[in-house]
């Protein structure tokens, strides 16, 4: 049988704003290429800016769920692990064609667009059928977490 890669969504404490409402968590698509001493480590991909500012960073062999910011991950399926460097051009391809409706996304919004362009390009990857609802995964994940579980 192929060896696949394990798939996440993890999420990050970003603090609060200025008025003291928490900021909307950071999130990055992780796929688990190995483990360490009890920690996932594997490629990280994170956009990061504002919008109509955003950017892809891309890192490998990150322990992804050891930073103390971590808040938990959602397994969002798996992808062959020969497969790899095609993921990397999938989720590049979202960064670099902009137009009008990206320039107002926001973080979860290229988070969305990378699950679901994994999953229509015939990855088992979930199917999530709008920002809203992998949101609302999200903060279950985030439940969880809070309760204890990893």
């Amino acid at each position: 049988m192929a060896q696949t890669y394990d798939v996440f969504v993890s999420q990050y404490w970003r603090g609060v704003a200025v008025d003291g409402r928490p900021l909307e968590m950071n999130w990055r698509l992780c796929i688990r290429t190995g483990q360490s001493r009890g920690l996932s480590i594997g490629k990280t991909y994170e956009f990061v800016g504002s919008p109509g500012r955003f950017a892809l960073q891309v890192q490998d062999n990150s322990p992804y769920d050891a930073c103390h910011l971590w808040r938990g991950s959602l397994h969002i399926g798996t992808i062959p692990a020969r497969n790899l460097a095609a993921v990397d051009e999938l989720v590049e391809s979202i960064v670099a064609r902009h137009d009008n409706v990206k320039s107002q996304w926001r973080l979860h919004d290229w988070m969305f667009a990378a699950v679901g362009k994994l999953h229509l390009n015939g990855y088992r990857i979930m199917q999530v059928f709008s920002p809203a609802e992998l949101e609302d995964r999200m903060r279950q994940v985030f439940r969880g977490w809070e309760e204890g579980s990893r």
